[in-house]
């Protein structure tokens, strides 16, 4: 089944995702039933079990959704696991080096194109669509790699030179940090390698994406280039929400 998210990326359209952090498939399906393009259990900063991102998988199938995954880290097994339970997409964390940005697409990509491992899993229906699943993996599969770390904006040619790349995904406060300046990603120098990674991608043609923490600045990232976007997650749009209604019903 063609990957829409890629489709898209590919044509320079907008796509944007929803971000879970919470391991409950009800928060899964009413996040679905949204409408985002496509839909993250998050592995690494939400602490995600692989029995609980594989359920949050089961709960979104019915809907017109890519489900994704951001990977606790960047290696074989961990890539190759979420894959298996029907991952549609990854977001790799720390990348900093071309050989990181090697073996995150490896890791996704079968033979002869990489090295992930042939088993029987939810992916294909546990066999019931082998070939086809097979066949199509390696084009299908989105890879996003994350850039958060002074050394990959050193290194943003030779990361991005890696071929299987599909889009990358800034992280401003990791990257503020590295450089000394945690908490701080609007500081002028931090803006300064943040420019650099856009002018890298931009050369070489891959879409750039980021988290934004409302609809209003999801829109202003879109119009100014950004095609990969996650809008909040399930906690912080729900903790918005019940904020924003009991300042309204007490009158603040």
């Amino acid at each position: 089944m063609p990957n829409k998210v890629k489709s898209m990326l590919r044509a320079e359209k907008p796509t944007i995702g929803g971000w879970i952090s919470v391991g409950h498939p009800s928060i899964a399906e009413i996040v679905a039933e949204a409408g985002f393009d496509w839909v993250l259990a998050d592995m690494e900063s939400g602490a995600l079990t692989c029995s609980e991102v594989q359920m949050l998988f089961q709960a979104m199938a019915p809907f017109d959704v890519v489900p994704m995954a951001r990977v606790l880290k960047n290696d074989a097994e961990t890539i190759g696991q979420v894959l298996d339970m029907g991952a549609r997409g990854i977001v790799v964390p720390r990348v900093n080096t071309r050989a990181e940005a090697e073996a995150a697409v490896n890791a996704a990509k079968y033979p002869p194109e990489g090295t992930r491992g042939i088993s029987v899993s939810r992916a294909h229906g546990y066999g019931t669509h082998f070939k086809e699943y097979v066949d199509s993996a390696n084009e299908e599969i989105l890879v996003v790699i994350q850039i958060e770390h002074i050394e990959a904006v050193k290194n943003i040619d030779d990361i991005l030179s890696v071929k299987g790349i599909d889009a990358i995904f800034i992280g401003p406060g990791d990257l503020s940090g590295s450089m000394g300046l945690l908490g701080q990603p609007r500081h002028p120098e931090v803006q300064k390698m943040f420019n650099r990674i856009l002018e890298g991608a931009k050369r070489h043609g891959i879409p750039t994406g980021l988290h934004t923490l409302s609809g209003k600045e999801a829109k202003e990232k879109i119009d100014a280039g950004f095609r990969f976007i996650a809008l909040g997650s399930d906690a912080e749009l729900l903790g918005t929400a019940c904020a924003e209604s009991l300042a309204i019903a007490r009158g603040e």
